[in-house]
């Protein structure tokens, strides 16, 4: 799939841009706080601070502008650093449009419509910008971040071919910066993530690389150019980039690594995610997010020995309680699909199989519940030991937990749990204590 396609089908994020948008360093170099670059930032989004560094840059080349011109730029400019970007257009354009050969005017203008989305007026006055004063600093980063944005609109709409001239376009504006902001990742960056939409994947893992000479301690580049091995559809290479992150502060690394899989978590990319996961929590298994991640992806996978192992290790660490509903719920869905274990499962490829229920007992439904006539399910994770006795048992939180803990539901299912018989489950051919997830079901009588 290119990634043209990824973009129309959503399968990627709409734009990654791997700076954060909350601070210019004196150069003007887009960078994090504490060095750290987030992803999953829109193009747009990241411009909104980067118009601080461009504005005074522009009104700089206006020597020659009237004192009253000075004036209402330099408000246009305060305007567009506090983010008001209605005042700093309206002030700007009007300023662009009474005086034809006011560049600075036209960059603020054009850098205010493009963080309001306002494509149109955007390309017009940057580009009219340019044509001025090409070299105007900064200029061509933000000639870049349009090309992108209209790339961007050209896959919405099905125009393939327009996206990748836009595409190319941004490459060679984000080139000319680089080369000009010799050692800053700004421009870099940008080049990287412009080279992967335009499917130039090769190019655009050599740009991550030379980002990663320029910051070997910081993850970002890494996990960038491992998303670039994805969309390539190189998946061993893209988990061997992954393990390239420094790993010096380990409970670091495995948070920005969690960060990463959990986008590809929202994609669906189970397939990546479960090695990503395994090797996070590998970092710091006190770390409790890859874990919850981990059962809720073996489960869609249809791992079910992997994900009740997992989740009992999950709540040994006592995760948040917004942690537990999300995997209690991806574990109650799995139980609607696939129902309780009645009979011995098949086993897989590690010859594994899991504890199966020989008789379940008939649920007490409490008065409260059957006076509300309640229709629910309360999931229990059971430990079943070799001899295929209950160790323990536990109602797997989820977001009807509050509701059926009120209505004595949870004890309920706990008490038909501990009257039911399990068989133990195996390990090839030999019986072995494991957990296995059970739904007990409440039906209005």
């Amino acid at each position: 799939m290119s990634r043209i396609e990824r973009e129309r089908t959503g399968s990627l994020p709409e734009t990654r841009l791997w700076f954060n948008v909350c601070s210019l360093t004196p150069r003007g170099a887009l960078l994090g706080p504490e060095g750290h670059l987030p992803m999953r930032y829109s193009i747009v989004l990241a411009l909104a601070i980067a118009c601080c560094a461009t504005g005074p840059l522009a009104l700089a080349q206006e020597e020659a502008a009237t004192a009253d011109v000075k004036a209402i730029l330099a408000e246009a400019n305060a305007a567009l650093q506090a983010k008001n970007f209605n005042k700093a257009y309206e002030l700007a354009s009007k300023v662009a449009d009474a005086n034809p050969k006011q560049a600075g005017a036209r960059f603020i203008a054009g850098a205010a419509a493009l963080n309001l989305r306002q494509v149109e007026p955007a390309d017009r006055y940057l580009r009219e910008a340019y044509a001025l004063k090409p070299d105007m600093p900064w200029l061509s980063l933000w000639m870049g971040q349009l090309a992108m944005l209209e790339g961007d609109s050209a896959v919405r709409e099905g125009k393939d071919d327009k996206a990748l001239e836009y595409y190319n376009e941004a490459v060679g504006y984000f080139d000319a910066e680089s080369k000009i902001r010799v050692g800053n990742p700004g421009p870099l960056t940008n080049k990287a993530q412009a080279l992967s939409k335009a499917n130039r994947l090769p190019e655009s893992l050599a740009t991550y690389e030379e980002l990663i000479k320029l910051n070997p301690a910081s993850p970002d580049a890494y996990l960038a150019a491992a998303e670039v091995h994805i969309q390539g559809g190189q998946t061993d290479k893209a988990i061997e980039t992954v393990k390239r992150v420094p790993t010096t502060d380990k409970a670091a690394a495995s948070r920005a690594i969690t960060r990463w899989g959990d986008a590809l978590f929202q994609q669906g990319l189970m397939d990546v995610v479960v090695p990503v996961m395994e090797y996070a929590h590998q970092l710091d298994p006190a770390y409790t997010e890859p874990c919850g991640k981990l059962v809720a992806a073996y489960l869609q996978l249809g791992h079910p020995p992997e994900a009740w192992e997992r989740l009992t290790e999950f709540f040994s660490h006592n995760p948040p309680p917004e942690q537990q509903v999300a995997v209690g719920d991806a574990a109650l869905s799995f139980l609607r699909r696939r129902g309780n274990p009645l009979e011995a499962l098949p086993p897989d490829e590690d010859a594994i199989v899991l504890p199966w229920l020989d008789n379940l007992a008939r649920p007490k439904v409490p008065a409260a519940a059957r006076q509300a006539r309640i229709d629910a399910a309360v999931p229990v994770l059971v430990q079943v030991g070799a001899d295929g006795k209950i160790v323990s048992a536990q109602v797997i939180p989820n977001s009807s937990g509050a509701s059926n803990e009120e209505l004595g539901l949870n004890a309920a299912a706990l008490d038909t749990v501990n009257r039911s018989r399990f068989k133990p489950g195996k390990r090839n051919g030999k019986a072995e204590a494991f957990p296995v997830g059970v739904m007990i079901e409440f039906k209005p009588s």
